[in-house]
């Protein structure tokens, strides 16, 4: 990402609260470079677009099971 965006503007990343994104030498890393962390509220998979995709391919999956 600040490859792309070499200019030091700061960067936002949008994470969830996985212990690999909590890591200190995420947080580490990303100081560096600039980029800041916000992490998505516990219990909130509304706000996580990924959880909407993984809904889907459970449902999916259920369906051409049965």
């Amino acid at each position: 990402m600040r490859e792309r965006n070499p200019n030091g503007e700061k960067i936002y990343f949008i994470l969830d609260r996985g212990p690999s994104n909590k890591a200190l030498s995420v947080r580490e890393l990303a100081k560096k470079l600039n980029i800041e962390i916000v992490f998505l509220p516990a219990y909130s998979p509304n706000l996580n677009p990924i959880e909407r995709l993984w809904k889907f391919l459970r449902k999916s999956f259920i369906q051409s099971v049965l």
